[in-house]
C-alpha cells in the first residue's frame, strides 16, 4: 500500500510527539506519488467522486528498540482506499536531532489476513501480534493470531525464534455420562463472542442443539465443520448427519451485552 515517513519537529522525549496530531508525508510505493497527510484526532479522510482515502492510528507503544536508552515508538497504522479492505502497517520511530524519524518499518495485512493485532517493545524486542484466518476464517473474522519477535541489527529487524499461533476458539469436546446421549453445558459469551463444540457421532444419527435464552435471536448456531443437512429451529439447530467423525458447532453471541445461559447438546 504506502509507506510513511514523519517530518516534524519534537523534543527529545518521543513521548511528547503527539502521533495522534501530526503531518506525515505518504510515499506510494512505486516512488512516484507523495502527498502530505495531517492526522487529527487519530484520523484523516478524504472522500470524492473519484478517490476514497481513510487513515487511521491505531496505537502508539513505547519502548528501548536500538539499545541506545532511549525509547523508540511503535506506531500502528490501518488504512482504507474504498472497498471492505483494512490494511494495517507498522511504524517505528525514533529521536534524531530533535525530530522524530522513521527507524523502519513493521508489516500487516487486511483484516484476518496478517492485519496487525497488536504489538509492543521490551527488553529490546518488538512483538507484533497478526490476524490469521485458517482453514475457517476469512477477510472479515481471523481464527488465529500469529506472535512475532523481532531484534533491531542497527539495519533492519531480524526475527528472532520462530512464529507462535494461538487458536482465538479453542473447541471444547462434548462428553456424554455412560447410557445418556444428552448434554447440558453452561455457557458464558462476551459482547458478539464465540463459543466451539465438537461432537463425535456417526452417519443417520441426528446432531441437535438448542438453548431457552430469550429472546431467541440473541444466539447464533452454525454448524462449521461435518458433513449433514442443517435445519434451523426457533432456538437452536438439527443436523442430519450423513457420515461418522467429529462435528464442530458454533454458537454465537449476536448482542452487545453479556449472556450466560445453558446449551443443550444431544444425539438421537
Amino acid at each position: 500500500m504506502f509507506t510513511f515517513v514523519l517530518s516534524a519537529n519534537a523534543q527529545n522525549d518521543i513521548r511528547k510527539v503527539d502521533f495522534r496530531n501530526f503531518t506525515y508525508d505518504i510515499q506510494s510505493l512505486d516512488g512516484e506519488n507523495k502527498s502530505k497527510v495531517t492526522v487529527e484526532d487519530g484520523s484523516f479522510s478524504h472522500m470524492s467522486e473519484d478517490d476514497r482515502y481513510l487513515l487511521a492510528i491505531a496505537d502508539v507503544v513505547y519502548g528501548d528498540l536500538d539499545g541506545d536508552g532511549k525509547e523508540e515508538a511503535a506506531v500502528g497504522i490501518i488504512e482504507n482506499t474504498g472497498g471492505t479492505g483494512q490494511f494495517s502497517s507498522g511504524l517505528i520511530f525514533t529521536m534524531r536531532g530533535g525530530k522524530a524519524v522513521v527507524l523502519t518499518t513493521f508489516a500487516g495485512g487486511d483484516r484476518a489476513y496478517g492485519g496487525i493485532a497488536g504489538a509492543n517493545i521490551a527488553g529490546g524486542i518488538l512483538t507484533v501480534e497478526r490476524n490469521a484466518p485458517g482453514d475457517l476464517g476469512a477477510a472479515c473474522c481471523a481464527e488465529f493470531v500469529e506472535t512475532s519477535r523481532y531484534k533491531w541489527n542497527g539495519k533492519q529487524l531480524v526475527q528472532v525464534g520462530k512464529t507462535e499461533s494461538q487458536e482465538l476458539y479453542p473447541a471444547e469436546r462434548v462428553s456424554f455420562k455412560k447410557g445418556t446421549s444428552l448434554s447440558i453445558l453452561s455457557v458464558k459469551l462476551d459482547k458478539y463472542d464465540r463459543k466451539r463444540f465438537v461432537v463425535g457421532a456417526r452417519k443417520g444419527q441426528t446432531l441437535s442443539v438448542s438453548s431457552g435464552i430469550e429472546p431467541a435471536n440473541s444466539v447464533t448456531y452454525d454448524l462449521r465443520r461435518g458433513d449433514g443437512d442443517v435445519e434451523t429451529t426457533e432456538n437452536g439447530i438439527i443436523v442430519k448427519l450423513k457420515a461418522n467423525g467429529d462435528y464442530l458447532v458454533e454458537i454465537s453471541n449476536s448482542t452487545d451485552k453479556v449472556l450466560d445461559f445453558s446449551v443443550t447438546i444431544q444425539i438421537d
